[in-house]
């Protein structure tokens, strides 16, 4: 959940390890960042959800954090990047490794290789698509 987080803001270790359980929406549809909400996309809600529901089911409350070390206190920088590296990894996620406030509605490749992003071909949906339509818009 926090790399859905990492993705969809560009937090860094140390904004995600900033987060109480009030800088999520109610419907775990958006998060709040040095006060703006960004979206959460609709797959990743559960996720978001999940996470804010096992806070509070444990007595937690809104200026709680939102990550947790072993201690039960707040997740040290340190521990989320291990952790957001670790999930990457097991996931083969790419991460963004800089934070930056530009998000373009359609991202170019510059967009995308700069954020340390790749996008690669995985062939066709359906074994009954060929080689010949690669290149043809559904």
């Amino acid at each position: 959940m926090a790399l859905t987080l990492a993705l969809v803001t560009e937090m860094t270790p140390t904004q995600l390890c900033q987060l109480d359980l009030a800088d999520v929406a109610a419907d775990a549809e958006a998060v709040r960042v040095d006060g703006r909400w960004f979206a959460i996309p609709a797959y990743a809600c559960s996720l978001v959800r999940a996470q804010v529901l096992e806070r509070s089911s444990n007595g937690s409350g809104p200026t709680d954090p939102l990550f947790i070390g072993r201690d039960r206190g707040r997740l040290d920088p340190q521990a989320m990047t291990w952790w957001l590296s670790t999930v990457a990894d097991r996931t083969g996620v790419i991460r963004p490794k800089t934070a930056d406030q530009y998000l373009p509605t359609t991202p170019s490749k510059q967009w995308l290789r700069r954020r340390g992003l790749s996008v690669r071909w995985l062939g066709p949906p359906y074994p009954w698509q060929t080689a010949a339509n690669e290149g043809d818009e559904l």
